[in-house]
């Protein structure tokens, strides 16, 4: 089935508004909360590193090449004196622009639609408030992240096997030959997993 490619600007920034209004009557308590999914980090400390990257991307602070958790942590440290409303009033400031440049180079700033979706529901793990399960945002992940599993795929060789996905009424098939392995789940536990 060919599916257009999703807007992943569209979709970042969906994802911006739904973490603003997840998290717009936040209190300090919940704000310390630790989130299970990034042991880590706390809420505020994940909502600083969902602002942190495209604030640095926009002004063209790109990542080192190799390991970028130390670039991704200062994003965080420098931070941590905001509280998070001040942190989603930054992300609403450079996020047009991110989006902006989301749309100029789709494949080269696409997976942070991924990091954000994937994000937003660890927040709402955290927060004990699910929702958004069936966003177009969880689709645009999948289209992300199933060339991801391809490539590591590739990367190990023939013995790795062959994977099917399927979930409503699409499926992946990645590998060469006959599936080896099988999963059919929804389009959220494809995302998560």
């Amino acid at each position: 089935m060919n599916v257009p490619a999703p807007d992943y600007a569209d979709e970042y920034a969906a994802a911006r508004m739904s973490v603003r209004a997840l998290l717009s009557d936040l209190d300090e308590a919940s704000a310390a909360t630790v989130v299970p999914a990034c042991p880590d980090w706390t809420v505020h400390d994940l909502c600083a590193h969902l602002v942190g990257v495209p604030a640095a991307l926009v002004v063209r602070d790109n990542p080192p090449k190799g390991d970028n958790q130390p670039w991704v942590d200062r994003h965080v440290a420098e931070r941590a004196d905001r509280s998070v409303a001040e942190l989603l009033d930054e992300w609403d400031a450079v996020g047009p622009d991110f989006e902006g440049l989301m749309r100029k180079l789709p494949h080269a700033f696409g997976g942070l639609v991924y990091d954000a979706v994937a994000h937003e529901h660890d927040l709402r793990g955290a927060l004990e408030r699910p929702g958004e399960r069936d966003s177009a945002g969880i689709w645009a992940s999948l289209e992300i992240l199933v060339p991801m599993v391809e490539r590591d795929l590739a990367a190990g060789g023939s013995a790795s096997g062959t994977l099917r996905f399927r979930t409503g009424d699409r499926e992946w098939v990645i590998g060469a030959g006959e599936p080896t392995v099988s999963l059919t789940t929804t389009p959220f536990e494809l995302m998560r997993l």
